[in-house]
């Protein structure tokens, strides 16, 4: 386990501690993990609100009080895999995710938590700030699981969700045109928002109430992160054989409606202005989560690349001849 200042980078296989919550009862909770069973996923826990009958799922009565009352933020920068983490832990648990925006494609999609933040109710709250959300002020309170990426695809991801909402993939010309637009003035924003809302997490809300989770290591190893690092940040026992079958039914077979994920067809070519950019602006903030730029495909630029917005509100009177007819 590598810590780089109070940030747990897990090795493949390491198991890393629990983090520590402004109360003991769930700090250093780790569970032994069951060894693989054979799998009966016809029956899964149908999803419902928070509730004090869901108290025998966490390793005792006074983790689960304290849960009930101290909220657990779920933190990311847009396009980081919150969606996804918030599917993984109701598929867990049984019990809903909230979050301080009211998304209505996901309010229909099987997230009814949507602008639920209350800790009695719902098990960890979706937040952007301080990346979006300039008028909402920063959290205070409470613990926090941040999910974080790498910056090149957290705002490729982002790029295209401003495009086509959640589900819709983005054609790659006019992601690359989004990006490059104004000589890359809209990446650069995006960046300058990964940044603050990096810092903000890693330096101003209290170490000890936090704990980052990498996207890239929940993606390549997401039976393993969710046992041992997400599930018991919460305090849900992980022993339970309950916990574990619903976990490796939902890695099996995944339940998440496809209306609130995307999957690209293939990977997306960068190009080295685009990488240059990203250096220049996060570099050593990057590194300092273990992020460099190997492995990424780069492509030649287009010659000529036309700005592309995604709404009509970025529509501004500079860039107006550039502006894609379609």
């Amino acid at each position: 386990v590598s810590l780089l200042s109070g940030v747990a980078i897990l090795a493949p296989g390491a198991l890393a501690p629990a983090a520590a919550t402004a109360d003991s009862a769930t700090a250093g909770a780790t569970s032994s993990i069951a060894p693989p069973q054979p799998l009966n996923c016809s029956k899964r826990e149908k999803p419902h609100w928070f509730s004090q009958a869901d108290c025998s799922k966490f390793i005792s009565k006074d983790v689960c009080k304290l849960r009930r009352s101290r909220r657990v933020w779920l933190a990311s920068f847009p396009g980081s895999g919150n969606t996804w983490l918030r599917h993984l832990l109701q598929s867990a648990t049984g019990m809903y995710t909230g979050s301080v925006y009211r998304d209505t494609q996901l309010l229909n999609g099987g997230y009814p938590g949507e602008a639920n933040t209350s800790a009695s109710s719902v098990l960890g709250v979706k937040t952007h700030v301080p990346a979006i959300g300039s008028a909402t002020p920063p959290p205070e309170e409470g613990d926090a699981l941040v999910v974080i990426r790498h910056p090149a695809w957290a705002i490729l991801s982002y790029t295209s969700f401003e495009a086509g909402g959640h589900a819709e993939n983005t054609a790659d010309d006019r992601l690359y045109a989004t990006m490059a637009c104004g000589n890359f003035s809209g990446l650069r924003e995006k960046l300058s928002a990964w940044k603050r809302h990096t810092e903000f997490w890693l330096n101003e809300f209290p170490e000890a109430s936090r704990r980052f989770v990498r996207y890239e290591d929940l993606k390549s190893r997401t039976e393993e992160i969710l046992l041992r690092e997400a599930l018991p940040y919460f305090g849900v026992d992980t022993a339970k054989p309950a916990i574990v079958r619903a976990v490796r039914c939902e890695v099996r077979d995944s339940t998440q409606p496809k209306g609130t994920k995307r999957v690209r067809p293939k990977p997306f070519q960068f190009t080295a202005q685009i990488l240059a950019v990203i250096e220049d602006s996060v570099g050593p903030l990057m590194r300092h989560f273990n992020y460099t730029m190997e492995g990424i495909g780069v492509q030649p630029a287009p010659d000529k690349p036309r700005c592309c917005f995604a709404y009509a509100g970025d529509y501004d009177e500079e860039h107006k001849d550039d502006l894609d007819p379609d």
